[in-house]
């Protein structure tokens, strides 16, 4: 059993993409997998599992909680009047782990690392009081507590995602060996600003061990696994 978790530097980044095109891959090896999104909000509009099975038709895939508001899940919940208990969403996960046999186990974050999950419930009595950060549990509290063997980090090539890779790179790093973590650059081709984004790529690649680039040119070519390198 293999654990690999999908996480980005900011919301539609692409990580759903990612999660499917790596998933396809990993079916093309005749290995088993089951994609697991912990927390889907905006449903039934957006639905990744849904995404998952179009893009990579052999893979399973289990949703655990899903809200209808579009938004982080704290609020989504709250929306809903619900409260996101992380110990047990934890304990979900990891009875999907006992409980089947896959040779391989994708988990997608709703959003990215610093999404709040779980938020003491005075923080939404108005006016709003003041938390410690540590009170909080976070989407990154999730990888870090299933230990997976790999995580994706989707980024972005465009003007802004330095500031936001690289904070995302430090945090990750003080959890996981860089040797864990695969930095994937995600975007269409008919970005303007060509200078700006080559030049973040090869930054990137100088900085970073493991960076792959998925580049594509329609919305039709989103499912094609491409020559991309993938690390499983």
């Amino acid at each position: 059993m293999k654990k690999i978790f999908i996480t980005g530097t900011d919301t539609g980044i692409g990580k759903t993409i990612i999660s499917g095109l790596l998933a396809k891959y990993i079916s093309s090896k005749n290995y088993s997998n089951l994609y697991i999104k912990p927390i889907q909000t905006g449903y039934p509009e957006d639905d990744d599992a849904k995404t998952i099975k179009n893009i990579s038709p052999h893979t399973e895939t289990e949703t655990i909680l899903k809200f209808r508001y579009p938004s982080s899940p704290h609020l989504a919940a709250k929306l809903e009047n619900k409260t996101i208990i992380y110990s047990a969403l934890l304990k979900n996960i990891d009875t999907i782990f006992k409980t089947t046999n896959y040779d391989y186990y994708l988990l997608e974050t709703a959003g990215g690392l610093f999404v709040p999950i779980e938020i003491p419930k005075f923080y939404f009595n108005y006016p709003y009081n003041r938390i410690e950060f540590k009170e909080i549990k976070y989407m990154y509290n999730i990888i870090v507590d299933t230990n997976p063997d790999l995580i994706y980090l989707v980024t972005r090539p465009s003007l802004g995602t330095i500031n936001h890779t690289l904070f995302s790179m430090d945090f990750l790093l003080k959890f996981f060996n860089e040797d864990k973590i695969i930095i994937v650059i995600n975007f269409y081709e008919n970005l303007k600003n060509s200078l700006v984004i080559q030049d973040n790529i090869n930054l990137f690649k100088n900085f970073f061990k493991n960076v792959l680039v998925n580049r594509y040119y329609s919305k039709e070519e989103i499912k094609k696994v491409g020559d991309i390198e993938w690390k499983i």
